[in-house]
C-alpha cells in the first residue's frame, strides 16, 4: 500500500517521506533498501519509522511538507486536517475507514459467485481493508441459502501460519487489535445470531488469530452494522424491498468507495439511481 502512494509521487519528481504504521515497519524498511539497490539518489525516498503522536504528527505539521497521503483511522485522519489548518495548509488526501455494503437481490444469477465474492471482500487480509465489505444486505427471499454458502466458505478459509503459501488466513496486525476485534464479537453475541466463528485462536500456540466470523439478523443500528470492525467479521441484514436496502445501505456516517458491479447495482450500471454507492448517484 506504501507503493500506492510513493510511486505516482515520484514519477512526478517529487522527493517523499514514508513514515510506516509502527506495526508495520519491516516492509517499508525493505522498500527503502530496494529503492536504494535500484540507484535512487539519497534522500529521494526517506523511511522515517516512528509513532504516530511523533514522528506522524510533525510530518502533519512540518511547513516544507506540501501534501500528505495517509492510510488509517477515521480518527487520525481528522486530526491530519488540522495539522494541515495549523500550517502550511497542505493538502490531505485520506484513506479513512468505511463500512462498505455488498447487496445481493433475489434475482441473483448466480448465488455462489455472490457468495464467493461476498466471502473474499471480508475476509481477505484478515478483513483489515479499510473498504472491506463488512455489511451484506440480502434480500429476505434467499437470505438463508446465502448465508449457508457463506459458512462453508468460512469453514475453508481458517486461520494459519502466514509464512504458509497454504494458508488462507493470517493474524490480526497485533494483539491488542485482535482484542479489539473480540469486544466486538462479543457484543454481536448478545445482539445477534452467530453464524460460525467467533473466537480468538492460536497457531503453533501463539499468535493474534480471529476466526472468519458471520453474524446473521443484524439490526442497522448495532453497533456491528455501524462501527469499523477492521476483522474478518461479516454482518449479515435482510431487506425487502429495494428502496429499504438503498436506505440501509447509505445509513453510514462513512464515506463510498464506488464498485459498479453485479453484486453492486445488479449491473445497471446505465441507471444511477439504482445504485447504493453514493457516487453512482
Amino acid at each position: 500500500m506504501a507503493t500506492w502512494k510513493c510511486a505516482p509521487a515520484l514519477a512526478a519528481g517529487n522527493s517523499v517521506v514514508l513514515k510506516p504504521a509502527e506495526q508495520s515497519s519491516f516492509s517499508a524498511l525493505r522498500l527503502a533498501e530496494l529503492a536504494m539497490e535500484a540507484g535512487l539518489p539519497a534522500g529521494v525516498l526517506n523511511v522515517v519509522p516512528g509513532l504516530g503522536e511523533t514522528a506522524g504528527q510533525a510530518l502533519g505539521r512540518h511547513m516544507d511538507v506540501d501534501c500528505l497521503a495517509f492510510t488509517g483511522s477515521t480518527a487520525v485522519g481528522k486530526l491530519f486536517l488540522q495539522y494541515s489548518g495549523q500550517s502550511n495548509m497542505k493538502q490531505v488526501w485520506l484513506e479513512t475507514g468505511g463500512k462498505s455494503p455488498n447487496l445481493v437481490f433475489a434475482d441473483c444469477a448466480d448465488l455462489d459467485a455472490a457468495a464467493d465474492m461476498a466471502a473474499f471482500g471480508i475476509f481477505f487480509n484478515q478483513g483489515q481493508v479499510c473498504s472491506a465489505n463488512s455489511r451484506l444486505l440480502v434480500e429476505r427471499g434467499i437470505k438463508d441459502a446465502l448465508v449457508e454458502k457463506l459458512a462453508e466458505r468460512a469453514a475453508a478459509t481458517q486461520p494459519g501460519d502466514p509464512l504458509d503459501p497454504a494458508s488462507r488466513m493470517g493474524a490480526m496486525v497485533d494483539a491488542r487489535h485482535a482484542a479489539t476485534v473480540m469486544r466486538f464479537i462479543d457484543g454481536g453475541k448478545k445482539s445477534a445470531r452467530l453464524v460460525t466463528g467467533g473466537s480468538r485462536v492460536a497457531v503453533d500456540g501463539r499468535g493474534s488469530f480471529v476466526q472468519p466470523t458471520i453474524f446473521d439478523n443484524v439490526a442497522p443500528d448495532d453497533p456491528l452494522a455501524r462501527d469499523e470492525i477492521f476483522g474478518p467479521v461479516l454482518s449479515v441484514i435482510a431487506f425487502d424491498t429495494e428502496d429499504e436496502a438503498l436506505r440501509i445501505a447509505n445509513d453510514s456516517v462513512y464515506g463510498w468507495q464506488h464498485r459498479c458491479g453485479p453484486i453492486a447495482c445488479r449491473g445497471r450500471t446505465a441507471s444511477r439511481s439504482d445504485c447504493a454507492w453514493a457516487q453512482c448517484r
